[in-house]
């Protein structure tokens, strides 16, 4: 899909995270406001897919936007917490399962 665009100030172009499958600004390029988000409605940013952190952009400062490029440095450190809550959990049932066992007999 190729097309050419300009957006009202105040409003960005979003593509969705699966280009073929997507309902973002590209399927509203011929509507009023050429498929524009205001920025008030922009709730959040990828900083990782399927566990991998992405690289930070500055395109969105390039343009203009406030705010400085923004870099997960605690994605790592939420995963492993993870980690550590699941085994923990393990742990707890493994052993409730044998004091129960070991109470019943």
């Amino acid at each position: 899909m190729v097309f050419t665009t300009k957006v009202d100030t105040g409003k960005v172009f979003v593509a969705g995270d699966w280009r073929g499958n997507s309902r973002d600004s590209r399927l509203y390029t011929d509507s009023p406001g050429n498929g524009g988000v205001p920025l008030t409605d922009i709730r959040g940013i990828v900083v990782a897919v399927n566990n991998t952190v992405l690289a930070p952009t500055t395109a969105f400062t390039d343009a203009g936007l406030a705010g400085a490029p923004y870099q997960e440095a605690s994605f790592d450190k939420l995963v492993l917490a993870g980690g550590v809550v699941f085994v923990g959990g393990l742990v707890w049932l493994v052993l409730s399962l044998i004091r129960r066992k070991n109470a019943t007999v």
